[in-house]
């Protein structure tokens, strides 16, 4: 019995630090805007050409992030207004690279995931 119990916390133990780690691997400006960048290809099948504009967007965007979120850390009000500034930005900029077609599918799978979120949150609050 001790034994299936020691082995059912070192499970849980590896399971926690695994996720842990994937979360520090997209702490850094860098690898966020290359994972946008991927979700983003894999949803609307990007160019060369487009892949790089839009790593290069991507990488503002997220160095930018992390300096407001440094300046901002105990303002929520103010973090939230940064957020959704540089969304708006990244949306701009996104609509001159991408293609009208990219651009719509874009924003349905965008519309998707907030869909999602929200139901989530509200899932919570019951």
């Amino acid at each position: 019995m001790k034994k299936i119990f020691v082995i059912i916390v070192l499970v849980a133990m590896t399971v926690s630090l695994a996720t842990a780690q994937q979360r520090r691997a997209l702490s850094s400006a860098e690898d966020r805007a290359k994972y946008m960048t991927e979700r983003l290809d894999k949803t609307v099948g990007l160019t060369e050409d487009q892949k790089t504009k839009i790593l290069a967007v991507n990488r503002d965007i997220a160095k930018r992030m992390d300096e407001q979120m440094e300046k901002n850390r105990s303002d929520r009000d103010a973090m939230q207004k940064a957020v959704r500034e540089t969304d708006t930005e990244r949306e701009n900029k996104y609509k001159e690279i991408l293609t009208e077609e990219q651009f719509k599918k874009y924003s349905d799978e965008k519309a998707k995931r907030e869909k999602e979120m929200q139901e989530r949150r509200e899932q919570r609050r019951r």
